[in-house]
Parts: structure tokens; sequence; C-alpha cells
């Protein structure tokens, strides 16, 4: 899907030097060096009938799936990623980890999430002589419901 990363190597890339490849609905965008694994959580309410023991009963709730942060990250177009947070509209997300080895594929481990919608978003400093004058410091994102693809 998307970039074929296993041709690519370090070094030639600057997106590759990242830990985390971010695809858009297949299209690779951004890379990021830290990335906040989905968690989903499941409700646990608990309730009592009317005149029953002096105890709730406890059942499963509906689910949640955490909001994914990512951290440190650089740009293959500069407009692509932005247009999507302007927009705000939902869109399906790869999180791909990358080895860093240069043999074979490059894909360590894929987290497909649904019904993306981008949510913060912060810049560098605004140094030109920093390091982080080039990257997106943070952005954050809400998901719906999510695969883990080894």
């Amino acid at each position: 899907m998307g970039l074929d990363i296993s041709v690519q190597r370090p070094g030639k890339d600057p997106l590759l030097e990242c830990d985390y490849l971010v695809e858009i609905e297949g299209i690779p965008i951004a890379g990021f060096t830290t990335f906040t694994e989905p968690t989903y959580t499941m409700g646990n309410p608990s309730y009592r009938e009317g005149n029953g023991p002096n105890y709730s009963y406890k059942q499963r709730g509906l689910g949640e799936v955490s909001n994914i942060t990512l951290t440190r990250g650089i740009f293959r177009d500069d407009d692509t990623l932005w247009n999507w947070f302007v927009s705000g509209t939902r869109k399906t997300v790869d999180f791909v980890t990358l080895k860093h080895g240069r043999d074979g594929d490059r894909r360590a481990r894929v987290v497909r999430c649904y019904e993306v919608l981008p949510l913060v978003w912060k810049d560098g400093k605004g140094d030109a002589m920093s390091a982080d004058a080039t990257q997106i410091m943070e952005i954050e994102l809400s998901v719906e419901d999510f695969d883990v693809n080894p």
C-alpha cells in the first residue's frame, strides 16, 4: 500500500529516519518519532433492580477508543496533512512501525485506525536555527476503531 518502503533507504528519505510512518488512506504523508498506541476500553456500569439485594450488578458497557498523539513529525508534502486537519473529514489512517534494518520488508507492524479526525495541531518553535523548526511538534487524532496487523 502506498510507498514501497522495502526499497527506500534511511539517509536518502528523511521519512524513513522516523520510527512511525503515517499513511492516510494509503498515501504516506508524514513520519513521526513517537506514537501513543490506541487503547480500547469497555465501560463498566453498575445497576440495582428496584428492591433487589443491597449490592449492585455490574455489566459490560459501551466501548471507547483513546485518542492518538503523534510527536516530532516531518512531512512528505506540506499541504496534504494540513488540508486534512483544516477540513476535519474522517479518514482511514495506517500507523506503520518501521524496522531500521536494510534487508527485506521495512514494515514491522501496522495499526489501521478508522474514522480518524484531527483534533490538535502544534507546530515547531519557529526558530530557523532549531532542529524543531521544520517539524510538527504534536498532532492529536480522534479514533473510533482500530485493527492491529502484525
